[in-house]
């Protein structure tokens, strides 16, 4: 052991490692295990420094503790852990936390894994390469830098953002903030009040839930939302972004919803419907028109806006030398506001803007 001054002290271990620590803190315990790992417990102020080979550290019951990784595919656990950070250095390193509160893990370069299990108010950014990061925790901020990362988080009020390249953003719970940045993105989006930003770049974004906001960005999108409690767009919650092709899974976009942008298209997924049962000698013949348009009270805002929003009315049976008639069009009080509108609905007998309807362009 050596001393550096007369507050701090520095003890270097038999394999390399060096531990900087605080004198008016003391010493805290290392344990060697058989398998090349070392257990640091009970350290206060501390810096551990790793070699350049591939270390195996775990940290437990520590506070203000700073890992420094170093170069190689280290291995760092924190347990019940407050305030401390793991600085991953050079090489493909994995990193986990379990409890505690206010760490920060900054992976370096490579192709990091970090896991965040529990606690709140972490952060992490994975640096350079393409980095796995799984967020357990809440108030948390999760950046996964340059690369094409994946990036899982769950919890509450987290600020999650993928960086530059070709990320995949996987979130599931509420009033979160997620921006995926540059490249051709995806998100995937579950629970309430969430924010989601495309960013530049090709994006595909898909929303599940009530009350969010979704802002598609720059570039050719597309955003998908799934039904919850009876509704595809939850009631004011709007999508903004140009270029973006705006696709609801079954059946309708909800009353209130809005779509802000240019050059958007939307487009009600299929939902198949079977004809009646014919007539004696006839056969059945099962038709899929596409299902409901835009619901009572929804708009779109939009220049050079496209609207293909069809919808049907009952199938009879079929008849020999009789066409099967359908009726499509807008619903009631649906209503377009843009420059250079088009309405396409299916081109069948009947079609039209139905009661109410209206453009205005």
């Amino acid at each position: 052991m050596s001393s550096v001054n007369q507050n701090t002290s520095t003890l270097k271990l038999a394999d390399g490692t060096q531990i900087t620590y605080d004198n008016t803190h003391g010493m805290g315990t290392v344990k060697y295990n058989p398998d090349g790992s070392m257990e640091f417990s009970g350290w206060n102020g501390a810096t551990i420094s790793g070699t350049n080979g591939n270390n195996n550290y775990t940290i437990f019951n520590s506070q203000g503790v700073t890992v420094n990784g170093g170069d190689g595919n280290d291995s760092v656990t924190m347990i019940n852990s407050n305030n401390s950070s793991v600085v991953g250095g050079r090489g493909n390193d994995s990193v986990n936390i379990f409890g505690g509160q206010n760490n920060v893990v900054s992976g370096g370069s490579g192709n990091d894994n970090v896991n965040i299990f529990g606690g709140q108010g972490n952060s992490v950014l994975g640096g350079s390469g393409n980095d796995t990061i799984t967020n357990h925790s809440s108030n948390s901020t999760v950046n996964g830098g340059s690369g094409n990362d994946n990036i899982t988080s769950f919890g509450s009020n987290n600020n999650i953002a993928g960086g530059s390249g070709n990320d995949l953003i996987k979130n599931t719970g509420i009033y979160n903030y997620i921006n995926s940045g540059a490249g051709n993105d995806i998100i995937n989006s579950r629970g309430d009040r969430n924010t989601i930003r495309g960013g530049s770049g090709n994006d595909r974004i898909s929303s599940v839930g009530n009350n969010n906001n979704v802002n598609a960005g720059s570039g050719n999108n597309r955003v998908l939302s799934a039904r919850t409690a009876g509704s595809v767009f939850s009631p004011n919650a709007p999508i903004v972004g140009n270029n973006a092709r705006v696709n609801p899974v079954n059946p309708q976009m909800s009353k209130n919803g809005s779509i802000f942008g240019s050059n958007q298209n939307v487009a009600p997924a299929p939902r198949p419907v079977r004809a009646p049962r014919p007539k004696a000698g006839g056969r059945r013949i099962a038709m899929r028109p596409t299902n409901p348009a835009l619901n009572k009270n929804s708009s779109i805002f939009n220049s050079n806006q496209t609207a293909a929003v069809p919808r049907s009315t009952n199938i009879p049976a079929p008849q020999a030398n009789r066409p099967i008639q359908r009726s499509i069009g807008l619903r009631r009080n649906d209503s377009i506001f843009n420059a250079n509108p088009n309405i396409q609905p299916n081109n069948r007998n009947n079609d039209s803007a139905n009661n109410g309807g209206s453009v205005f362009g």
